[in-house]
């Protein structure tokens, strides 16, 4: 599923059928690693042990139907909208989005630790975020406050895997 904003439509109309942005959509790459209870083919229960920023979309200084824009995400939109009458719930929108995206750490950081008003967290202040965040063998809680620090973590080595039931074809690569 994909939204955007209510003027984007009458924008897609007076550009034509098809378009190229000259700004990006805002992405966020995260890994999350979770430990599941699994009871037969069902998954019962899941808990996250580790969550991290991996990237995030570049941004910077762009030109938008005319419109000069700062720090928005680097990138193209390219879209097809000719199939598009009144925009109702089952027209089509084709959208193809390409966003440059960063690892810098540092930049990551400031990202995930933007308050709404703009000032940034800096380590030691209440609600600093790290790139990754681990948690105990109980899992997160709801509020996440029960982090504990990713170095040096302890492996879980009470796993109990029924090998009579798991096999390599059952394995995922991420």
């Amino acid at each position: 599923m994909a939204q955007m904003s209510t003027s984007i439509p009458a924008i897609l109309q007076e550009e034509g059928a098809n378009f190229i942005s000259e700004m990006g959509a805002y992405i966020v790459i995260q890994e999350v690693i979770l430990d599941l209870d699994i009871s037969g083919q069902n998954i019962t229960a899941q808990k996250v042990r580790k969550s991290c920023f991996l990237a995030i979309s570049e941004t910077g200084n762009a030109t938008v139907f005319e419109e000069a824009l700062e720090d928005v995400p680097l990138g193209k939109i390219f879209a097809c909208v000719n199939e598009n009458v009144n925009w109702a719930p089952e027209e089509t929108a084709k959208v193809i989005i390409n966003s440059k995206l960063t690892e810098d750490e540092t930049k990551i950081l400031t990202y995930i630790n933007t308050q709404q008003d703009e000032t940034v967290l800096k380590p030691g202040d209440d609600g600093y975020s790290e790139i990754c965040t681990c948690y105990p063998v109980e899992g997160a809680n709801a509020d996440g406050s029960n982090a504990i620090p990713c170095d040096g973590e302890e492996e879980d080595t009470d796993v109990i895997v029924d090998e009579d039931t798991v096999t390599d074809e059952d394995s995922l690569l991420f």
